[in-house]
């Protein structure tokens, strides 16, 4: 009832794991972006200075592989994947095996039943959206590949709004951000 104090025990969790270096990044694209970016640290594929992965539309999979520490999966009773941010939509797998689709904070997922002691493998599919190849090939930086009769745009999804032709617009981040964490949590039924 109201006023009532419960005391709950909970055994010490295990600290989080970093996830943010050594990523690979695959790209499939009909327009021509490489096959794959290497990255020491995660990052927004936008960053690149090579013009077909700086403008590219589609989606790109982030890859990793990672080992658990011996001992700290069976301290976590619970585990979840903060991706910290990540543009536009992303679809996480855990070894092999699909744990959901991220589109708003908190970009974060449970993986619990997909871990395993030893080594891992963590996918993040990102999609992102046509707007960055429609500037790049109005400013002329890649082939031109879409057809389109829409020439300006007013563009935002929740950041600051851009409008006018193309070639003025400026490129919008896209990618998985980071930071990327394994975060244990604790489980208790409280009476």
């Amino acid at each position: 009832g109201a006023g009532m104090r419960s005391e709950v025990k909970v055994a010490p969790l295990p600290g989080a794991i970093m996830l943010d270096a050594d990523w690979t990044v695959d790209f499939s694209s009909p327009a021509g972006a490489p096959p794959r970016l290497s990255l020491p640290r995660v990052g927004p594929w936008t960053q690149t200075a090579t013009p077909e992965i700086k403008y590219f539309a589609g989606t790109a999979k982030y890859r990793r592989t990672f080992a658990l520490p011996e001992g700290w999966r069976a301290r976590a009773p619970r585990v979840e994947i903060d991706l910290g941010r990540l543009w536009a939509i992303g679809e996480v797998w855990v070894n092999d095996q699909p744990l959901g689709v991220v589109w708003t904070p908190p970009f974060r997922v449970d993986c619990t039943a997909a871990l395993r002691d030893g080594a891992n493998e963590l996918v993040v599919a990102v999609v992102g959206t046509w707007h960055n190849r429609l500037v790049g090939e109005a400013r002329g930086e890649v082939p031109r590949f879409t057809k389109t009769n829409v020439t300006q745009s007013q563009y935002g999804f929740g950041r600051e709004v851009q409008s006018g032709s193309w070639k003025n617009l400026g490129v919008l981040e896209a990618g998985l951000f980071g930071p990327v964490r394994l975060i244990p949590l604790a489980v208790q039924a409280v009476e």
